[in-house]
């Protein structure tokens, strides 16, 4: 891939030689994931999907949020988020709030099926779900993305609030 950014709007190219070496199972599209640097890429980051073969024009918008030094006074859960150094991640070292709710799904997962997906934070010792359990993975992403009280109930023990000062 080569990719560069000019003002808001985003150019990858693919080179078809480049892509003829890929051999995916549903046909050569990719998955494309926008993020902040600090961040990786979740499966809750918003997805677009692109074919080698067409074009396909994202433009970004940004927005940034700084919040009044005044804000200190008050605690995070009352302002409703945090500060840069107020709370600390297990998996990473800056604190976000997709960071957060990804630790926090990790540890839900662990909890739920004794294992962790491959790519999710873990210490070195925690096990990896292989095939025979990935259905309990499954299933755990299933029950962490519904938007009811009981899924709520689970979210909010992890206390991920936004950062104070973030750029969306």
């Amino acid at each position: 891939f080569q990719g560069k950014v000019n003002s808001a709007t985003v150019y990858m190219q693919l080179n078809e030689s480049d892509a003829l070496n890929y051999c995916v199972p549903f046909g050569r599209i990719f998955k494309v994931i926008f993020h902040l640097p600090n961040e990786i890429a979740t499966p809750f980051h918003k997805a677009y999907y692109v074919s080698y073969d067409h074009r396909r024009v994202i433009t970004l918008t940004a927005q940034k949020l700084k919040s009044d030094e005044s804000m200190h006074n008050y605690s995070p859960e009352k302002r409703g988020c945090y500060f840069e150094g107020e709370k600390k991640l297990q998996f990473f070292n800056s604190y976000t709030k997709a960071l957060c709710d990804y630790e926090c799904f990790a540890n839900y997962t662990l909890n739920k099926c004794g294992c962790v997906k491959f790519s999710m934070p873990r210490e070195n010792d925690t096990p990896v779900c292989d095939l025979d359990n990935s259905h309990c993975y499954f299933y755990a992403t299933n029950e962490w993305t519904q938007f009811d009280e009981e899924s709520d109930k689970k979210k909010s023990q992890c206390d991920c609030l936004p950062t104070c000062d973030d750029i969306k």
